[in-house]
């Protein structure tokens, strides 16, 4: 059985074919268990790229100028799943017992057999040497937004912590400041194995940036505690009031009615 697997992946039609299927088993166990909720706008499209070629690249022959720019949206893909795998964090663990549970366990693995099948390609998969330059090159260039995003979250601890000081009277207002006013009710930032209402929208800029400067709320008042929900909710309405705090979809399906009638949204 393995075998013919084996022999069945390693034509560019049955690699296409099982990655295609592997990708939408992905997208609907998510959908049904939300570990990554909905991604925001810039993060869906960069998603649909990516998953499209994966899907697509075994069959793209060297011959054409669009192999070159498959490699490319490899390396980028090669980043996205690496980053799937730390966000998932104790639940690589978990999945190993999840397995018994008629084999779901096995979609949290599905990262590292695309992570295993990109970093193959690129040893030993592609002799032009150009394809292996171009992959790494799409992986430098995941590595540089993330530190862009670094960037954007220092200076936005900054302007978070003069917020503070003004007794939360005056804010410097930009993207990164409204992912983090946005925090635990509209933008959620790590995995939660708890199936109840979460906020609904993964925001990769505000979790990398949360990963290189520290995990906690910047807007706790000590590192033990965190700013009162409705106060985060009310303050966010008063400094982004063109942004919405409930979206129409919430991120755990199986308790939408939760979300949308939790009196944490209603207007004081």
């Amino acid at each position: 059985m393995l075998r013919r697997f084996r022999n069945f992946i390693s034509t560019p039609k049955g690699l296409s074919i099982v990655n295609t299927v592997l990708l939408v088993l992905v997208i609907l166990t998510n959908l049904l268990f939300q570990a990554f909720c909905r991604p925001t706008e810039w993060a869906t499209i960069l998603l649909i790229i990516c998953f499209l070629n994966v899907a697509l690249y075994p069959l793209i022959t060297e011959q054409t100028k669009l192999f070159y720019v498959s490699n490319f949206i490899n390396g980028l893909s090669f980043g996205i799943f690496v980053y799937c795998i730390i966000f998932l964090e104790h639940i690589n663990f978990l999945g190993l017992f999840a397995i018994l549970l008629f084999g779901l366990g096995l979609v949290t693995f599905i990262p590292y057999f695309f992570v295993i099948q990109l970093f193959y390609k690129l040893l030993f998969g592609y002799k032009n040497v150009l394809t292996k330059i171009l992959f790494c090159l799409g992986i430098l260039t995941f590595l540089s937004v993330a530190f862009v995003f670094n960037s954007q979250y220092k200076t936005a601890l900054v302007s978070i912590d003069n917020f503070k000081k003004s007794n939360f009277t005056t804010l410097d207002k930009n993207f990164m400041t409204e992912k983090i006013l946005g925090m635990y009710f509209k933008y959620h930032t790590q995995i939660c194995e708890y199936d109840g209402w979460r906020p609904p929208l993964h925001e990769p800029a505000l979790v990398i940036g949360q990963w290189l400067n520290g995990r906690q709320d910047p807007l706790s008042p000590d590192r033990h505690s965190r700013l009162d929900l409705k106060e985060r909710i009310n303050l966010y309405r008063s400094f982004f009031p063109d942004e919405k705090v409930k979206l129409n979809c919430s991120c755990a399906s199986g308790y939408s009615s939760d979300y949308h009638n939790d009196s944490l949204f209603k207007t004081p």
